[in-house]
């Protein structure tokens, strides 16, 4: 059963976001059975453009380009600030958001054409597989409590293993 596995770590502040990896690389390995879903790194590049407005009634934007030595030295200044809005941790951080981004490839073995006429496999019903592999780990809860109306029957069938993942 899927929802044994083990699930996104939980503790009295939130999910643990640094388990996801390993957790999905478990998944893909336990219940990828063509094999085609690996996970990605993702590498960003040492300049980075920003865009900044000089006050709040300023027209246009200005833009800057960032290298690796001055990124450091905004993002120590940024959690200086975070540091200081929070008292150190003591203050919770209502209202807030953060975006984490997981990535995950999905390879066919042959080109997309092939794996349609020589093999007669519809690459759609495997990718929508791995999309549901993914939105099952990613969200603990199983295809049951992410899937809705017509949908459900046609993923039932390419992948019923999925249906059985519980919240962890």
């Amino acid at each position: 059963n899927i929802g044994d596995k083990r699930p996104l770590k939980r503790s009295r502040d939130g999910d643990d976001l640094t388990t996801v990896p390993a957790l999905m690389d478990e998944r893909f390995e336990e219940y990828d059975p063509f094999h085609s879903l690996c996970a990605t790194k993702i590498k960003v590049d040492s300049t980075w453009r920003i865009e900044s407005f000089a006050g709040l009634l300023a027209a246009s934007p200005r833009l800057a380009s960032v290298r690796e030595d001055e990124l450091v030295r905004r993002r120590s200044r940024a959690m200086d600030l975070l540091d200081a809005l929070s008292r150190s941790g003591d203050l919770p951080l209502a209202q807030t958001q953060l975006h984490v981004v997981v990535a995950a490839t999905h390879c066919f073995d042959q080109t997309v054409m092939t794996t349609i006429i020589e093999k007669n496999i519809n690459p759609l019903a495997r990718l929508e597989h791995s999309a549901a592999l993914v939105a099952t780990t990613v969200t603990g809860k199983g295809l049951a409590d992410i899937v809705t109306g017509e949908h459900r029957a046609r993923l039932a069938a390419t992948a019923p293993s999925l249906f059985a993942l519980r919240q962890g």
